[in-house]
């Protein structure tokens, strides 16, 4: 029984050591086939050989901590000492590599506080519009009041208004005035749930031709259902229906009107209808427009 204690007392202290390498070598580079393995088996060693160092100790009635003999004392404190040691060192190793940039871990830590995953239930186009989308996110992050747009907003749908992508990246002030960033990414092929990621960075100009609420007044007043239903009865006997996408840019300056549709509302929220019904002035010399 002392010789088996005598043995996985020090397997033990070996298998400690070793496991708390490995958990520093995973936090710097991150998951390794092998090194996952080795995480896993020198864990499952650790549990397996404390259990029965510990079992051999609770067998024989021996306190670790009072054991009779100058040398056996010496080279158990030199034992917990080492384990002391080493043991503040990797897990010193183990929060800076949690810092941003000096590790794997860095980049988990990150995306934990920083990236969103969040249950997509307006994901409709005919029901529930790109505004079901924010209406969901807004559940989650409270979004400021007015969002603005870097570059696009897109969303795709099937034939049905089943909402199958979208790609965003918005910005604001919250209620304190400190600006915002969403990064908005929805695959329906890949997860069910909408990925936000947040705290980005965003030329945040808050240029009023990117306001994002255009956009839906824009959508409202259209009847996209209508036109999709018609393309679909196009594509009636093709082989693969297409996906519809709906991009908006906000603003935007054209040099004719060909293909341009003009619908009526407040799109500047001014509390007036705005845009024109003749487009003479656009093929004149060009203008701007919502799109």
């Amino acid at each position: 029984m002392k010789k088996l204690k005598f043995i996985f007392g020090k397997l033990s202290v070996l298998y400690y050591i070793l496991f708390l390498l490995v958990t520093c070598v995973l936090c710097k580079y991150g998951s390794i086939r092998q090194l996952k393995f080795a995480f896993l088996a020198l864990g499952i060693l650790l549990v397996l050989s404390l259990c029965i160092w510990i079992g051999c100790l609770i067998a024989e009635k021996e306190n670790p901590f009072k054991m009779k003999g100058a040398f056996r004392k010496t080279v158990f404190g030199t034992e917990l000492l080492i384990l002391l040691a080493v043991t503040v060192g990797c897990i010193s190793y183990i929060v800076y590599t949690a810092i941003p940039y000096n590790g794997a871990l860095s980049w988990k830590v990150d995306s934990l506080f920083k990236t969103k995953k969040i249950e997509y239930e307006h994901n409709n186009f005919f029901r529930d519009g790109a505004e079901g989308l924010i209406k969901d996110i807004n559940k989650k992050l409270k979004l400021p009041e007015e969002l603005y747009i870097t570059d696009s907003f897109e969303v795709s749908f099937d034939k049905d208004g089943t909402i199958t992508r979208v790609s965003a990246y918005l910005y604001g002030q919250n209620e304190k005035g400190k600006d915002k960033t969403y990064l908005i990414d929805y695959d329906i092929d890949k997860s069910d749930k909408i990925v936000v990621q947040i705290a980005g960075y965003a030329n945040a100009d808050y240029d009023d031709d990117k306001k994002l609420d255009p956009m839906f007044t824009i959508l409202e007043k259209s009847d996209c259902k209508m036109q999709v239903t018609q393309w679909n009865l196009n594509y009636a006997f093709a082989d693969n229906l297409p996906e519809y996408e709906i991009l908006y840019y906000g603003k935007r300056s054209f040099d004719s009107s060909e293909g341009l549709v003009y619908l009526p509302g407040d799109v500047d929220g001014d509390g007036e209808v705005s845009g024109m019904t003749d487009f003479t002035a656009l093929d004149r010399g060009g203008g701007s427009t919502w799109i």
